[in-house]
């Protein structure tokens, strides 16, 4: 009866939870084209706002139920809007409205959609309402009335409030409508099948029951007849006391004819004494004879009937002992009787005292069948309760896999989407072909994405080139990179620099600033060590001067001609104190720290400063260099990626050595035979080892 009932209620569950489904699909819907306004609004910065400024991206929801709020929170707990983590608040009334990027407001306080919009004007707040028809200022409302779409934007209402619409905007709510459709097709198909699902466990629930049945009928057989073998148990000991009875009476009655033998055998014993008496008369009466032969004579008639007398007497002790010994025989037969029914009484005795035995091994029998019983049934209850555990914890771990899965999808998405950002912000193919030198470009991420990046401008006559290696990889050192590249973008084009020392002091002071590094009250503070390494030179098209400066990276040479050590370029006064310098360029010479030559060619390493694109203990400014190229010089920069990978036949790191010979032997070959050159040697000594770092080397021919 009990499985009946929870089998039912288990019926009802489902049916409810598949019905709620329905209910909340609209919400859920809602809750992602919320997230998806947030992706394609804009705000702009005002100053007014910047005591609101925080880290987070903060969504906000005004209504008196809850469910829009804890959807937010399930849906925004593994994404970002505007490089943001996302934090959702629950304003219960408007007395707890504060300043938020968005706010939601329940169709329950359309009411109170006024009083909202006054409060929040000073704010770039984007108001979305649910089915507002008594308001028309609203930003976004679902549902408006008389109306065949889904969502309505006023962009007039929300440029106002100093935010920026997004042509994509219009098409997402455009797909809403669709979405919504499909959305809702697609929940009534999986409804359907819930309810199959449903269905068929009933069944099997029911075949269970069945199952079970039959078998408590079954224990329920084998316990009456274990109660009839013990009825007939006590049967046969009831039946054995009662022989134990019987013999009990006919040993009494052996006694009492035992004690009547000794009686008459006391008889017998009598009459033999007489007779000796009677002769020992005879003996005397024989010599009387003697003495009164003539006596006897005349006594010959008596003697004659006394003969007579004693014959019969004769006869009657010999029918006499005749008797005595059938006695004796009778005797000697129930002493073998009673011996007998002694062996008989101790056999059953015996078999009395196996049978106790038997009955109580029968009885311990009985006892453990009982209790095997009732483990079975323990047993069989807790199989039951595991079963539902593991029923229960297949469906959690099945949840938690499909949630796992989504988030994974999620984020993958996110860094896939990332890569397509990231290579908007590299320099294009068609870019890279108005580039005015014979070039390559080698650039392996070791994620999808990558902390290093490479990166050109010309201004005039002035190509400015740069290899970036950003802290880390994958989403930070792409984080950084951007950022990076920002600042390089900001120095050249907004700010007209060119000087690469010039350029690495503006992206330092950039970068600190961006990143909060010179707060140190700051919670947010980042590690000293978070920034980028660099290598970056300008080269003038005309006359091949070429400038240098870097961040702990080098810059590789390679001259196929006899040189000697570079000449520094000689530049006016007037520009050396432009830049900030006390002295003439031309008092700086190149600072070779590595010359390798073979018979026709040479590799020149220039070193850059030791200190990072960021906070560091040493902050002085970037030093310069300054050199004349030659046609056919071949030049290098990279990050420390290529020289970091582990593998060859001991699993150790490249280093730069193999990397200077191949750039010195393959010079004189044209730039994409040297990159596949490089790519080619990486390979082999990488073999099976993952790959550790980002590796980018931009390679550039006079």
């Amino acid at each position: 009866m009990k499985r009946g009932v929870i089998i039912i209620l288990f019926s009802i569950f489902a049916f409810v939870e598949g019905m709620s489904q329905d209910v909340t699909l609209q919400e859920r819907i809602i809750a992602e084209h919320i997230y998806n306004f947030g992706v394609y609004t804009g705000w702009k910065k005002n100053k007014r706002l910047q005591e609101f400024q925080t880290d987070k991206f903060i969504i906000g929801v005004c209504s008196q139920d809850s469910a829009m709020f804890e959807l937010l929170q399930k849906i925004c707990k593994y994404r970002i809007i505007k490089w943001k983590k996302i934090e959702v608040l629950y304003f219960p009334d408007t007395g707890h409205i504060k300043y938020t990027h968005i706010l939601y407001v329940g169709r329950e306080m359309n009411n109170y959609v006024p009083g909202i919009d006054k409060k929040i004007s000073d704010w770039s707040t984007l108001m979305i309402t649910d089915s507002c028809n008594n308001y028309n200022k609203t930003m976004i409302n679902f549902f408006p009335k008389n109306s065949l779409k889904k969502v309505e934007i006023n962009k007039q209402e929300i440029e106002s409030r100093g935010m920026k619409v997004n042509p994509l905007l219009f098409t997402v709510a455009k797909k809403y409508e669709e979405d919504w459709e499909q959305m809702y097709q697609e929940s009534i198909d999986s409804l359907a099948i819930e309810r199959e699902l449903v269905s068929q466990q009933q069944l099997t629930l029911e075949a269970q029951s069945k199952e079970i049945k039959i078998k408590e009928k079954l224990v329920k057989n084998l316990s009456d007849d274990i109660s009839a073998k013990e009825k007939t148990l006590n049967e046969q000991t009831e039946l054995l006391f009662s022989s134990q009875r019987a013999l009990k009476e006919k040993i009494e009655q052996i006694t009492a004819k035992t004690r009547i033998l000794n009686e008459k055998t006391s008889v017998i014993k009598g009459q033999e004494t007489e007779i000796v008496l009677k002769k020992e008369q005879l003996l005397l009466q024989a010599k009387e004879y003697e003495k009164q032969k003539q006596v006897l004579a005349q006594q010959k008639n008596e003697i004659g009937n006394q003969r007579t007398l004693l014959t019969e007497q004769k006869l009657k002790l010999s029918k006499s002992l005749e008797d005595i010994k059938k006695q004796q025989l009778v005797l000697y037969f129930l002493i073998i009787v009673i011996i007998l029914i002694g062996l008989l009484a101790f056999n059953i005795y015996r078999g009395y005292r196996m049978k106790k035995k038997i009955n109580s091994a029968l009885k311990k029998k009985n006892v453990e069948i009982f209790q095997q019983k009732e483990e079975i049934a323990a047993q069989r209850d807790e199989i039951e309760a595991q079963r539902d555990e593991i029923t229960s914890q297949r469906d959690l771990v099945v949840n938690q896999k499909s949630q796992i899965e989504y988030i994974l999808s999620e984020l993958t998405d996110s860094i896939h989407y990332s890569k397509r950002i990231q290579s908007a912000i590299l320099p294009s193919a068609n870019k890279l072909k108005l580039f005015p030198f014979e070039h390559f470009v080698l650039y392996k991420p070791k994620d999808i994405i990558s902390g290093d990046f490479y990166w050109y401008e010309q201004i005039g006559k002035k190509l400015i080139i740069c290899v970036g290696d950003c802290t880390g990889h994958g989403v930070p050192g792409a984080l950084m990179s951007m950022l990076s590249i920002a600042a390089l973008n900001d120095a050249v084009k907004s700010h007209s620099i060119t000087a690469p020392s010039e350029i690495l002091n503006y992206i330092r002071s950039y970068v600190i600033s961006a990143l909060q590094q010179d707060n140190t009250s700051s919670g947010n503070q980042i590690s000293v060590k978070d920034g980028m390494d660099i290598a970056l030179c300008m080269i003038n098209t005309d006359t091949l001067e070429m400038q240098f400066s870097g961040a702990n990276n080098p810059l590789y040479i390679v001259k196929n001609t006899d040189v000697s050590l570079p000449i520094a370029i000689e530049r006016p006064m007037a520009i050396a104190q432009t830049e900030n310098r006390s002295e003439p360029a031309n008092s700086q010479l190149p600072a070779v720290n590595d010359l390798q030559q073979t018979a026709n060619s040479k590799l020149l390493e220039l070193k850059g400063d030791k200190m990072p694109i960021g906070i560091h203990d040493r902050m002085d400014n970037f030093n310069q260099q300054d050199l004349v190229l030659q046609k056919g010089d071949c030049m290098y920069l990279m990050s420390d990626g290529y020289a970091d990978q582990f593998g060859g036949p001991k699993g150790k790191k490249i280093k730069y050595k193999p990397l200077k010979e191949i750039l010195i032997a393959d010079s004189q070959k044209q730039m994409s035979k040297q990159k596949e050159k490089i790519e080619t040697f990486l390979k082999t000594w990488q073999g099976e080892h993952e790959q550790v770092d980002d590796i980018t080397i931009f390679g550039i021919k006079i």
